[in-house]
């Protein structure tokens, strides 16, 4: 499944805290400015850092309750500007499932680029390769990545969400 961008593992099989989240990220897209799309919003519940929480470098642990794992209850579009064009090779970002919880993987993820925030390139659809009948907590990295560096300034984040409703939770946007 590496093959096709999707990262599986099972948290039954992990020992301590996700190392992630132990110490902040860096990254390209790390104090980038996010924008969230008309019509997606954070729930109240579960804001993470607010605006540019999937920017802000801390990556949230093993649950989702630990305040930097953002949640929605909505399909999620977003677009991060760089600042400025910047080379990446790779884009990927962690979501999970509990459904106990009610939270449920997004039906797909799909990437876009941009050089100039006119023209976007969708460069990847990925969905994932799990059920939403699937018990246990359950992560998924939805994650694309090229052999060479494209020049880019603008990433748009499209998550459409699961047929099942409930929470769709986000971490970090890691942009390398």
């Amino acid at each position: 499944m590496s093959d096709l961008g999707y990262n599986v593992f099972d948290l039954e099989q992990e020992l301590g805290e996700r190392a992630e989240a132990l110490e902040p990220q860096d990254h390209v897209a790390r104090g980038a400015k996010v924008l969230m799309a008309d019509g997606t919003k954070w729930a109240s519940g579960y804001p993470a850092g607010g605006e540019n929480a999937l920017t802000d470098g801390l990556c949230g642990g093993w649950s989702y309750k630990d305040g930097k794992w953002q949640g929605f209850l909505c399909d999620v579009c977003f677009m991060v500007d760089l600042g400025e064009p910047k080379d990446i090779s790779s884009i990927s970002i962690l979501s999970m499932q509990n459904r106990i919880h009610g939270i449920y993987l997004p039906e797909s993820v799909e990437f876009s680029l941009s050089f100039d925030g006119k023209e976007f390139e969708q460069v990847g659809v990925l969905r994932p390769q799990s059920s939403p009948e699937d018990f246990g907590t359950k992560f998924f990295n939805f994650s694309i990545g090229g052999e060479e560096p494209t020049p880019v300034r603008y990433i748009v984040v499209n998550a459409k969400r699961c047929s099942k409703g409930g929470f769709i939770f986000f971490d970090e946007l890691l942009v390398r």
